[in-house]
């Protein structure tokens, strides 16, 4: 008897819950890591982190590709099986990884610890695509509980790994040695949970079969690899438009102004890690809605994350009471990642909204032209706001300038779709203008971090409650509904 299959409120709180524990261990290494490493050496490590987010480009598609076909079909296996697809993917990083050798003799492998960082990279990128195809397979039969282990895991195993090099000095290489283990033990992890799951589907479909050639399997892989890369490129595009300002900050300025600027990016983990989790749950379950529904379920959906970001944005006056008074020295950055903060909002309507109605529609080439006219905006002012203004805090400012022209960039070129109604957008930029006023005015009135949530929710009670009324109405009437007794008939 097949299971059936979870719901979404089920997967959604999976991930939620996956979310928040990755969310806790991000904060606590965003404020124990810089109290153990020197300002610069800080600066070296997030270098590292910095260019390993790139690491999914390096599947080329294949991971992408593999979600789509394997998702089409719940009863019975599809395609190539999960070690077939993985000889093709350890062959791309192979070939990958000879090409990359050229960067050893390069003008950059002079850098302080550029071989470091380059060896780290190639073997995170293996490991973090390897722990992606067994999420995507896991992810196709619906066991998002699994996949929310791959989420965390590693987190979680980082933590105990620094708690363990504690007792020694750290080092870089230390550090680095320790992310990569603990991706590692995730994979393998992962890679058992999967292929469990894979011989339990074999069992559940009669007379199904997903062993293939070695020929047969290559093929199947290249129809990943097609189907995935658009996908991939859309990925990719959005990755580098969002941490534009990193980069710029790290090429053109010393590593310890990038050490301070990217402790206040870090300030924002917790509501992109959240953006993460979302958007992993929204590919698999928007398409059920239906052509007919989507556009409503559009525009609700645009309008939760906008009120949750409204109401998330006191959660920085704790962030800077920590930075204040555990790292000091970080202090400087504390304006920057105030502003950074800001662009959750456009970033988070991106990635989860935008972007999953474009691959529904196939239309993943015209997301990605999109990401490439926002990433020359956002290289363009990161570098007039570092280099011509001198100025971390105008850098933070083009982070969100390039993602609200996008946004609007994006709903322009699916107006006749009629998706999201110009009364819509400005409810957005309204809340988006108010809640920053209220940020700032709140921050300049008071210096305790309580007055100052107090202030905030002050000035923003009366507007929010108006501009989201029917929204939060439906809500108290879905929450009352949890506590009322069902009506039997006798």
């Amino acid at each position: 008897m097949i299971r059936s299959k979870p719901s979404v409120g089920r997967n959604v709180g999976a991930m939620v819950a996956a979310s928040c524990t990755s969310a806790i261990t991000g904060v606590i290494l965003m404020f124990w890591i810089p109290r153990l490493l020197s300002v610069d050496d800080f600066g070296y490590w997030r270098t590292f982190l910095l260019y390993s987010g790139y690491a999914g480009f390096l599947h080329l598609g294949l991971v992408d590709g593999a979600l789509l076909h394997w998702s089409q079909s719940l009863e019975k296996p599809v395609g190539a099986s999960l070690f077939q697809a993985a000889k093709a993917l350890l062959l791309e990083h192979l070939v990958i990884g000879v090409l990359g050798l050229a960067f050893f003799l390069s003008p950059l492998a002079g850098r302080p610890h550029f071989c470091t960082i380059l060896c780290g990279l190639f073997g995170y990128a293996l490991t973090f695509n390897l722990v992606g195809l067994a999420q995507v397979r896991l992810q196709a039969y619906n066991r998002f509980a699994t996949v929310a282990v791959g989420m965390a895991g590693p987190g979680v195993l980082f933590v105990c790994a620094v708690a363990a090099l504690h007792i020694r000095p750290l080092t870089l290489g230390k550090l680095v040695l320790a992310y990569l283990v603990a991706w590692a033990f995730t994979a393998a992890l992962l890679w058992t949970l999967a292929q469990r799951a894979e011989e339990a589907q074999k069992q559940k479909c009669a007379g199904g079969t997903s062993s293939h050639s070695g020929r047969a399997a290559l093929a199947l892989s290249v129809d990943h690899v097609r189907a995935g890369w658009p996908i991939m490129l859309a990925s990719t595009g959005y990755g580098v438009m969002q941490s534009a300002d990193r980069i710029t900050v790290n090429l053109s300025r010393p590593i310890h102004d990038f050490a301070i600027y990217s402790l206040s990016q870090s300030t924002i983990y917790v509501p992109i890690a959240i953006i993460i989790a979302v958007s992993r749950v929204a590919f698999s379950h928007f398409a059920v809605v239906g052509e007919e529904g989507r556009a409503g379920a559009y525009r609700g959906t645009v309008r939760v994350l906008t009120l949750l970001w409204s109401l998330l944005l006191p959660y920085f006056f704790v962030v800077e009471w920590v930075v204040q008074y555990f790292l000091p020295k970080y202090t400087p950055g504390l304006p920057a990642g105030r502003i950074l903060l800001l662009s959750v909002l456009f970033l988070s309507l991106i990635s989860i909204v935008q972007a999953n109605t474009y691959a529904l529609a196939g239309r993943q080439r015209q997301f990605f032209a999109g990401s490439l006219g926002a990433v020359a905006l956002a290289f363009a002012t990161a570098w007039i706001g570092s280099r011509w203004l001198n100025s971390l805090a105008a850098v933070a400012w083009s982070q969100v300038l390039s993602a609200a022209i996008w946004w609007l960039g994006n709903e322009w070129a699916m107006r006749r779709e009629r998706l999201f109604p110009t009364r819509e957008i400005l409810r957005v930029l309204v809340t988006f203008f108010l809640s920053t006023g209220g940020l700032y005015l709140a921050a300049s009135w008071s210096k305790e971090v309580l007055m100052k949530i107090s202030l905030y929710c002050l000035l923003l009670i009366l507007p929010v409650t108006v501009l989201y009324w029917s929204l939060l109405r439906d809500g108290a009437v879905a929450f009352q509904s949890l506590f009322r007794r069902p009506v039997t008939q006798r």
